[in-house]
């Protein structure tokens, strides 16, 4: 695995089965959303589903998927996890 640290990016950048580290949320609403379903900064999530048509996408984490707009995925920061 590569020591450098990738560069942010959003949730929706992401493509089927990549993953992210939870940095912060751009949108307070979301940011509370996510805080009441126990996703918090730090999380590890994963592209698990894409719908036919691109929106909403499906997100694995904490060992449950949940499905976020794509339009709420770019108010999503995370740090890609380079793939080994």
């Amino acid at each position: 695995m590569n020591s450098e640290q990738l560069p942010a990016i959003t949730l929706a950048s992401l493509s089927l089965g990549e993953s992210g580290i939870l940095q912060y949320t751009a949108n307070h609403n979301l940011q509370m959303a996510l805080l009441n379903l126990g996703i918090k900064q730090g999380a590890k999530l994963t592209i698990a589903n894409i719908a036919p048509l691109g929106d909403p996408i499906a997100v694995a984490v904490n060992g449950t998927k949940i499905a976020i707009r794509k339009a709420d995925a770019k108010d999503i920061i995370v740090n890609p996890i380079d793939k080994e």
